[in-house]
């Protein structure tokens, strides 16, 4: 198994992260939210990298020192959690 990676863009605020040694399957490549959360795209970003995006709402902001991207247990390297914690309200 890979290790995905992660950054945080603040114009416009959004996560990426990205998936090495993936191939984008079938599945719906947006999903739009009311919130913090504004949608998550997931696009094909080349050949052996799979991108999803979490576009936040204007105003939200987030410490990249504060997300976090860890296997769901050392048995299941597959399975990702990410956790970004806001900064202030």
């Amino acid at each position: 198994p890979s290790q995905p990676h992660f950054f945080y863009l603040s114009q416009p605020p959004r996560i990426v992260v990205d998936l090495p040694t993936t191939k984008l399957g079938y599945v719906s490549t947006q999903k739009n939210y009311s919130g913090a959360i504004t949608s998550i795209r997931v696009s094909q970003f080349d050949t052996d990298i799979t991108r999803i995006v979490i576009d936040l709402a204007p105003g939200t902001i987030f410490n990249p020192n504060h997300i976090q991207l860890k296997a769901l247990s050392r048995k299941n390297p597959t399975r990702w959690i990410l956790r970004p914690f806001p900064v202030g309200n």
